[in-house]
């Protein structure tokens, strides 16, 4: 099932049982509730003396006319194609998971590398938040990345993805060194 439509069925059903619940007589106002001595519990069964509560929605309240104006949230748009900042320095791109113990041993070398060479541009994404999952899944696919080729951590850097924490370790500072000198 589409994702929209599923989260519109759940709207939906949210705004039907918040329609069917609750009624004027389940609650006592504060003056009500310190009147009296004795404690009064609100009765769920009508009083025969008032007249019946009703709760008609005007007619420009439907579901579908509230959903009229609903828009669900784009999401953001990622541009892995362009090699370099709006700077003009050349990007990396590091994709991490905090929860990968590969991961946290590749942070190190990149914070090294930030330092050493600050001509670059470092990006990093950590997937196990929505905006950095969203970025993973979208240069994933631009880059047309089987499952067996989605992990992490992973380096895009010029068209170049190094992935495994040894692969990075080994080839990434000589990439870099060979690109400042192709400048």
């Amino acid at each position: 099932m589409d994702r929209s439509l599923l989260a519109l069925s759940v709207f939906l059903v949210f705004l039907f049982l918040l329609g069917c619940t609750g009624s004027k007589s389940d609650s006592l106002s504060v003056s009500e509730q310190t009147s009296s001595s004795t404690s009064v519990v609100p009765s769920r069964i009508p009083d025969s003396s008032s007249a019946p509560v009703t709760h008609a929605l005007p007619s420009n309240s439907s579901p579908a006319y509230m959903m009229s104006d609903f828009q669900f949230p784009k999401p953001p748009v990622f541009d892995f194609e362009n090699k370099t900042n709006s700077s003009g320095s050349m990007r990396v791109l590091f994709f991490y998971s905090p929860l990968c113990e590969a991961s946290r041993a590749t942070v190190p070398l990149i914070e090294t590398l930030n330092s050493k060479y600050p001509g670059f541009a470092y990006e990093e994404y950590n997937i196990a938040s929505q905006n950095g999952s969203l970025a993973y899944v979208s240069f994933a696919d631009s880059y047309h990345l089987n499952s067996s080729l989605r992990m992490v951590p992973q380096i895009l850097i010029n068209g170049t993805i190094l992935t495994d924490r040894f692969n990075i370790a080994d080839h990434l500072e000589p990439y870099i060194i060979a690109l400042e000198n192709s400048r």
